[in-house]
């Protein structure tokens, strides 16, 4: 790269002529002296890496056009980045110019995000994506540096208690007359998230074994012309898996489905008939956000504390532990990528199993000694 000085007015102007014979104004100074000064160090900059020519392209801008680059991105995973750009990342910092962005104005973002209720993932999550942004911007020649790389990622350790609840508050929950019984029953015999149980259908169920394909989701916010609620044919862990459930599970099931049947008969060509199992009495979908709207009714009917339509899922993993269930078993009822992460979440402090254990090995040790002490 050359430089060019010319003088308009009473001041001399700095240009940086690019490889293409396109020039950027570098700035403009007092003398003559100064601006050929400037040009001499601009040059030494570029031939040492730590020149970038100006540029006023926002994050906003910026992500057009590194979004266009990833091709390879799966629909699912482009969805999921859309949300998290749209949602969280341009509202705070979009209309910030990416050679101007500093590590005050991530912490600003975040901060944004602490106030909305974001989990530690969810922040640790737009921060990663964010963080691959400006490597591509410094890759690109937009930055010299990737500031996020800078930055300390969020912990996802927030601090909040994983609350189950106990058998008699089930049985209270479940003891509530309700049309949607059938669900919240499937809720605590499988331990499926909000969104898998919500996406499933008729021909996922066979028997007691039923088959996670999908979920339905919802979005933090309207995203362009997206719909806020949409369906991910696969799940979580972009794999489908298979739990199975109680033959009386089986049989609830199987009565739903004969009612949903004459339901559909009572409403005639009105009906919906899209074999969803969490369906509306017109055969509609019922949609994520007003089954725990339902839930937290139901807590209120049956007079348990709110814990939430989440707490279902966390309630069948401590229960199942507590019966004597092997944890990876129950870790693959979850989806768990991992017997590491059930046993993270789930591994709470047994003090009466650590003293057994503790008193077992103690006796062991002892015999031992003993005998090499014979």
């Amino acid at each position: 790269m050359r430089t060019k000085i010319r003088r308009r007015g009473r001041r001399w102007f700095l240009y940086a002529v690019q490889a293409d014979g396109s020039e950027r104004g570098a700035g403009g100074f007092a003398t003559q002296r100064e601006a050929r000064a400037a040009g001499k160090a601009l040059e030494v900059d570029t031939s040492r890496g730590s020149y970038v020519s100006p540029s006023k392209m926002t994050i906003a801008d910026g992500y057009g056009e590194w979004s266009a680059t990833r091709k390879n991105l799966s629909p699912n995973s482009r969805g999921v980045e859309d949300v998290m750009w749209s949602s969280w990342i341009l509202p705070t910092v979009g209309d910030v110019p990416v050679q101007r962005f500093t590590q005050r104005d991530y912490h600003r973002m975040d901060d944004a995000l602490i106030e909305r209720g974001l989990s530690g993932k969810s922040r640790r999550n737009a921060r990663a994506t964010l963080r691959t942004f400006f490597e591509w911007c410094a890759g690109n020649g937009y930055v010299l540096r990737n500031v996020v790389a800078l930055t300390e990622p969020p912990t996802t350790d927030d601090s909040k208690a994983r609350e189950a609840f106990t058998t008699e508050e089930v049985g209270a929950l479940l003891a509530v007359p309700d049309r949607l019984h059938p669900i919240w029953r499937l809720f605590f015999e499988t331990g499926g998230r909000r969104g898998e149980v919500a996406g499933l259908r008729d021909e996922d169920v066979d028997g007691c074994r039923i088959q996670i394909r999908r979920q339905r989701l919802v979005r933090p916010a309207r995203s362009w012309d997206q719909d806020r609620v949409y369906v991910r044919p696969t799940t979580k862990g972009r794999r489908e898996r298979t739990v199975v459930v109680s033959e009386e599970m089986g049989a609830v099931l199987r009565r739903w489905k004969a009612q949903r049947a004459e339901e559909r008969l009572a409403f005639g060509p009105a009906y919906v008939d899209e074999s969803w199992v969490c369906a509306e009495a017109d055969g509609s979908p019922i949609q994520p956000d007003t089954l725990s709207g339902r839930f937290r009714a139901l807590e209120r009917r049956a007079g348990v504390p709110h814990r939430g339509l989440h707490a279902c899922r966390h309630t069948h993993a401590e229960l199942a532990l507590a019966g004597g269930v092997r944890l990876d078993v129950v870790s693959k009822q979850l989806g768990h990528a991992s017997v590491a992460i059930t046993a993270d979440v789930y591994g709470h402090p047994d003090t009466v199993g650590l003293t057994q254990a503790a008193e077992q090995l103690g006796a062991l040790l002892a015999r031992g000694g003993m005998a090499d002490g014979d």
